[in-house]
């Protein structure tokens, strides 16, 4: 993650001596600016660092979903054992019922 910042320095002498700063001041000044603006711009992430990062969280998006769409086909799969287990003791108990009353 680089980035490259242009900063003019014999321009900001130039405005800085324009407004009154001796040359030696001036050429001070604008070197500890360019410091400053190179420090300030480490670190920060490029097109392509971002790129690079919305492409890797899509994968990993898509496999979880991936994943969650399989769980989901597991979870229906034992809802419908449950459903036919529930039935089958609702029916068992019902004929008991019946018999005992009949």
């Amino acid at each position: 993650m680089s980035v490259i910042m242009a900063f003019d320095t014999l321009a900001t002498v130039e405005r800085l001596q324009a407004a009154g700063f001796q040359e030696s001041q001036a050429k001070g000044v604008s070197a500890v600016l360019k410091e400053a603006l190179g420090v300030a711009s480490e670190g920060l992430a490029t097109k392509q660092d971002l790129k690079a990062e919305i492409a890797a969280l899509d994968t990993k998006l898509s496999l979880e979903i991936a994943e969650l769409k399989g769980d989901n086909k597991a979870i229906r799969a034992e809802l419908g054992a449950i459903k036919w287990l529930v039935g089958s003791v609702l029916l068992g108990t019902l004929a008991i019922i019946v018999k005992l009353f009949l």
